[in-house]
Formats: structure tokens, sequence, C-alpha cells
């Protein structure tokens, strides 16, 4: 990242905290939501995975439509509940439903999920999953952990509840800060690190108050990403002592996905003691941002690092080893004999 207060802010959220055997690696990226050339393909892939989790939905409504209705027809004839579950089988198609897994992140059949969408056969915590706006910002969000994890595709995620949550940017805050200050870290960083964020997210109503915030007077600079191409704007605080309130165009999710075996593998080999993960979507900057926090074990991360370590340095060796002569190997040869 090329804005020096943003990798001040990540070099504070990476410490060893004393007296613990922690490790703490966080973050705040930004991303831009203008979309480049290549996020084109992810957002049609996305679109047909959206489409499939509405239609398994639809499907599943189906299905358990015809179920009471058989219950009902048990008592006036045998027929009747016969013809009915075969009507209920004909809704479904080859395989049972299920569509075939293709790595750690597939999405799995509807009826596995039913009621963690909300009230409505579509909802999610984005909002109704056949509104573009809702799509959009779904995108938005796992284009960013495809970029930030790109070992890892996020494509067939559920948009549910059971992996996202969406919350105010008072209780981001007073997560965010509850934990750092667990860790030992001082209420003036805490502050200093949001007044930061703020600057580049605008987080906070203009006209409320903050506890968390000091006023800016320096404008941002801006920066390029392959997925963000960032333009700095600094949003305006007042100074006071209220309760920080985000401002109406900001959206804040949290992520955290049921699948433990996910979270363990964003930071392999390392041992994850705990981690979370926060997006803040300011619609009208168009613009996201990344913020997270992961606690490895330190013990573990050390022994991780120091065979790593090693690992290199025995290539390294083996590389010089068989490494051929060069001329001019030759010619000091020549000159020496």
């Amino acid at each position: 990242m090329e804005e020096v207060d943003i990798e001040l802010v990540n070099q504070e959220l990476n410490f060893e905290p004393h007296g613990s055997n922690l490790v703490v690696k966080g973050g705040c990226d930004l991303f831009s939501i203008k979309k480049v050339k290549d996020d084109h393909r992810l957002f049609k892939t996305i679109e047909a995975h959206l489409d499939q989790i509405i239609e398994d939905n639809e499907l599943s409504k189906s299905v358990d439509h015809d179920r009471t209705n058989s219950f009902s027809l048990y008592g006036s004839s045998a027929g009747s509940v016969a013809t009915v579950g075969q009507r209920r089988n004909s809704h479904i198609p080859p395989g049972g439903g299920e569509r075939s897994r293709h790595n750690s992140m597939s999405h799995q059949p509807a009826t596995a999920h039913r009621g963690s969408f909300g009230d409505g056969d579509d909802e999610s915590p984005f909002g109704p999953l056949r509104e573009i706006h809702t799509r959009k910002t779904f995108a938005y969000l796992i284009g960013i952990l495809n970029t930030t994890f790109p070992d890892h595709d996020f494509s067939n995620l559920q948009p549910t509840t059971e992996n996202f949550h969406r919350i105010s940017t008072e209780e981001l805050m007073t997560k965010f800060n509850n934990v750092l200050l667990s860790l030992g870290k001082r209420q003036d960083q805490l502050s200093w690190i949001w007044d930061t964020i703020n600057v580049y997210m605008d987080i906070i109503a203009s006209n409320q108050g903050s506890p968390f915030l000091a006023p800016q007077s320096s404008p941002a600079g801006s920066r390029k990403n392959s997925f963000a191409g960032q333009e700095g704007r600094r949003g305006s605080v007042s100074n006071g002592a209220g309760v920080p309130q985000g401002a109406d165009h900001i959206q804040v999710y949290s992520f955290q996905p049921s699948d433990d075996s996910i979270l363990e593998d964003l930071m392999y080999p390392h041992r994850t003691m705990w981690q979370n993960y926060w997006f803040i979507y300011n619609r009208k900057m168009k613009r996201v941002s990344f913020l997270y926090l992961v606690a490895l074990n330190k013990m573990h991360y050390t022994q991780s690092a120091s065979a790593s370590h090693q690992n290199l340095a025995d290539a390294g060796s083996v590389l010089e080893e068989d490494a051929p002569m060069t001329d001019g190997d030759d010619i000091i040869g020549d000159m020496e004999m």
C-alpha cells in the first residue's frame, strides 16, 4: 500500500503482546469497487452462484410444500400419498439437487441452510439476492477475499448469516478496541488508528462527535491496487464526546465462516488461536476497507518461521553447489595457473 499512514497502521496491528504466547497479525487494506477487466469473470461466476441459490431455495420450498400436502392427504388414500411423493421427487434434479464440490469453499445445497437467509427465500445479510446492489456488494467482498488470500477461492461461499453478519459501526469499533486493549494497546493508539482509517473511509457521520477519533486537518493521498484503485478523501469528524455512529452510506460486515477448516487454511501452516475479519463498505466513495486481527500461537509461529528460513538457506546452498562455473571463473582459473 502506498499511503504511509495506512502502512503505519498496519505496522501497529502486527505485534507480539507483552507477556503472552501470541503473535498478532493484523491489517487494514483499502479496495476500490470500480471493476477492472479481470473482475468481470468473477462477477459472472457469482451471478450464476446466486441464481443457483435462489433456484435451490425455490426447489426446497416446493418440496416442503408437497411434503406438507402429503401429510394432509395421508388420511384420505394411500394412492394420493404416493402420487404426491412422485410429484415431489419429479422436482429434484439428478444427483439429489446437490452441486459438486469444486473446493473447500464450495456451495452447499440450500436445504442444508434453510432459515439462514432471513425471512424471505432470497434474503441475505446483504439484502434480497435478486437485487443488483445486493449481488454487487457480495461480489465486492468475495473479490477482496480472493485477492487477500490468493491460494483460496471463495466464489462459491454462501451469502448467509452462517458466514457474514451485518453489524453497526459502533459494534465494530467496540469489538476492535476491546481486543486490542486486552492485548496491551493504549487508548490513544486506538484513537489514532480510527482517525487514520476514517480519513480514507469516512466511517463516522460528520455531525457525530466521537471519543475514538480526533479531528484531522490534512488531506489524504492516493494509491492504486490491482483490485483496488484508491483515491484518498478525508472524512470530516467533529470534535465532541458523543457515541460513535456510522454514516448512512456505511455498511459493516463481519466475516466468520461456519466451516472452521476455512479459517484454519487461511493462516496455514501457522496455528491460529482466534481471528476477526471485518468489511467496511462506503457506497458513496465506492470503497471497501478489509480490517482484520489474527492471533497465532507464538511458539508454533517461531518454529514454523525458523523451519521456513532453514529450508530457504538449504535451497540456496544447493543452488550454489550445483551452479556451473562461468566464463569468468575459467579466466580466473587460467590466471592463477
